[in-house]
């Protein structure tokens, strides 16, 4: 009833990310900076009044804002984020039984009065807050590329709470609060107690969100990858929000694939701000690329390889994102970052690619002792891509039968419209689904691959400009300039990177 102005500038700052309008999104970020601005001042000045949850739930949205939409990337989670997380943990101990007992009450009670009401949300309050902060914990490895680490709470030895429904949270009444708990009679106080039997119908998004932090931690891994990514016995139970699919496969994504090696050649041995240490920890990094990537291509390995799981995963997480951009979805913050990954994943394929069918089609052109005549005119200038693309298109350099519509640009036009890029990303990633159901050793025809790297380029362009909010309705892409001015340097890092690889090209990147 009386909210704090700096919880309530962390909600504004928070909503203006989910804004169309850029100049919102950088009233936000000026928001986010005033916020921790005035928080550095209160620990300068030592204040000793007490903080209050509305003071922990404002510091937990400025880390949120922090970590993903800051003009200023955190590198790590804060001091501040550590004493909010051990405070919540202090406060969830009891407040967990204590709302349980309350709920359990409510069968005996005549009359649901006020004060029930209050008592619950107050103690499921600080349930909430605790876990959003395991869940923004558990984002590190999965949507930050951070080394994983053990938790903050990891020698609390403390069993992860089970929220309530979310209908019980929304109630705007006791009479609204009663009527939703007795809508679920039963709901496990943990985690590890939920099982498929206990609740028959689906999660709601949040109970989805900490099921999925749950059981997709990458806390204590010491691989770079694993064989197969996890699958739960509750997966069928988690609720069809974007949000929520997205998160999943993005967290079976991150497991099956050498993220930070990845990330790490992509952006020329940077992992977001975090710079490789030294040239032989950046070849480690590009063995470990190199060898996951040769899987794809092994006689001797199955069909559950790391890197063809990958592929489906990442084709999964973009087809979706492409469908979402037409039904006007905006992405959320933190789990934009998958789009990014699973652009790379077919970046890094098809960089691979690229280096096998030269080295092919160089053998067979010096067994036969003649020229080839089926390589196509180039399709790739080091500038031709640097910016966002305007303009028509038009026809395709490939001489072999087209699989489906990926136009490239010739020197006439150099440069693709915006309805073109989004035309031949959907087809590169019908194409390259039907190619991941079969042996990817088939040689490919030179004029094919080419436009298989059509097809990639415009998907790393449409990656850049989805990530920029601009939308369908422009065409020329002009409005990509002032979209980027609420990304922050995150979103900034990862826009520059893109361009980045484009300028390079298909060479020289060592898999």
């Amino acid at each position: 009833m009386n909210p704090s102005p700096m919880l309530r500038a962390a909600m504004i700052a928070i909503g203006s990310q989910y804004s169309a309008d850029s100049s919102d999104k950088k009233k936000g970020r000026d928001l986010h900076d005033r916020c921790l601005k005035l928080l550095e001042w209160r620990d300068l000045k030592g204040s000793t009044e007490p903080d209050r949850l509305c003071d922990f739930q404002a510091m937990f949205l400025i880390e949120v804002l922090s970590q993903y939409r800051a003009r200023r990337a955190a590198k790590v989670l804060s001091s501040r984020f550590d004493k909010v997380y051990h405070k919540a943990v202090e406060d969830c101990r009891s407040a967990t039984s204590k709302a349980a007992e309350l709920l359990a009450s409510l069968a005996q009670l005549e009359q649901v009065t006020p004060e029930h009401w209050t008592s619950w949300v107050e103690l499921a309050t600080w349930q909430h807050l605790f876990l959003s902060c395991y869940i923004l914990e558990s984002q590190q490895p999965l949507l930050l590329a951070r080394e994983a680490l053990q938790s903050l709470i990891h020698d609390s030895r403390f069993d992860i709470p089970f929220p309530a429904h979310g209908s019980l949270w929304d109630a705007a009444s006791p009479i609204e609060w009663a009527a939703a708990a007795q809508q679920y009679p039963y709901t496990p106080s943990y985690v590890d107690e939920v099982t498929s039997t206990s609740l028959p119908r689906p999660l709601d998004t949040f109970q989805s969100s900490v099921i999925l932090a749950v059981h997709y931690s990458r806390h204590k891994t010491s691989t770079p990858y694993m064989s197969s990514s996890t699958t739960s016995s509750l997966e069928h139970l988690l609720d069809d929000a974007p949000a929520t699919k997205r998160m999943l496969s993005v967290a079976k994504l991150v497991q099956v694939t050498p993220i930070r090696a990845l990330l790490a050649v992509a952006c020329e041995s940077w992992i977001f701000s975090e710079k490789v240490a030294t040239a032989q920890a950046f070849a480690v990094l590009k063995t470990t690329l190199r060898t996951w990537i040769a899987q794809l291509w092994s006689t001797s390995e199955t069909e559950g390889a790391p890197i063809r799981e990958a592929l489906k995963l990442s084709i999964d997480i973009l087809q979706q994102a492409v469908s979402e951009q037409r039904d006007r979805i905006p992405l959320e913050m933190g789990t934009d970052m998958s789009i990014f990954f699973a652009a790379l994943v077919l970046w890094a394929i098809t960089v691979a690619a690229t280096t096998r069918t030269k080295a092919a089609h160089q053998k067979a052109r010096q067994q036969n002792r003649r020229p080839s005549n089926s390589e196509s005119p180039p399709i790739f200038s080091p500038t031709t891509w640097a910016s966002a693309p305007p303009t028509s298109s038009s026809t395709s350099t490939s001489t072999s039968q087209p699989h489906s519509p990926i136009i490239s640009a010739t020197p006439e036009n150099p440069l693709l419209s915006h309805a073109q890029i989004i035309i031949n990303t959907i087809s590169f990633l019908t194409d390259t689904l039907a190619m991941s159901d079969t042996t990817a050793s088939t040689p490919q025809h030179l004029a094919d691959h080419a436009r298989r790297q059509t097809g990639c380029i415009s998907l790393l362009l449409w990656v850049k400009l989805r990530l920029r909010g601009v939308p369908l309705e422009d065409q020329s892409g002009a409005a990509a300039d002032a979209s980027s001015l609420g990304l922050g340097e995150l979103l900034e890092g990862v826009v520059g990177s893109i361009e980045t690889i484009l300028k390079k090209g298909w060479g020289d990147w060592g898999i």
